[in-house]
């Protein structure tokens, strides 16, 4: 059940990391829409009952938007379930960010 539920917020992250912010108009008050009426990213997130900041979480667990960081994000998400599998052990949340940001590291250059 557990395991479905990482899944299932990774899943999350990665629709949540594909919707259009909103962008500032030129009407009153500087309102935020989208040009062709389609719901901002906040909207959507809120009538599927998410707030941003979890949104934002879920979305670390993406890897970032690069292909590099997505490959190692789902390497490290593949291995750290599979031992939770084999020890029978729940992996939560924490443990996954914390697999994904050491894997993560492994790929980052630093000038």
């Amino acid at each position: 059940m557990t395991e479905i539920r990482r899944r299932a917020e990774v899943r999350i992250g990665e629709l949540s990391r594909e919707l259009e912010k909103a962008q500032r108009g030129d009407g009153p008050a500087g309102t935020f829409a989208l040009p062709d009426g389609r719901k901002s990213k906040t909207q959507a997130l809120a009538d599927a009952g998410i707030s941003t900041s979890t949104a934002h979480e879920y979305e670390q667990l993406t890897g970032g938007a690069d292909a590099r960081g997505e490959a190692a994000a789902k390497r490290a998400i593949e291995e750290t379930l599979a031992r939770g599998r084999t020890e029978r052990i729940p992996v939560s949340a924490k443990e996954l960010r914390f697999a994904i940001t050491k894997e993560a590291v492994k790929y980052t250059t630093y000038i």
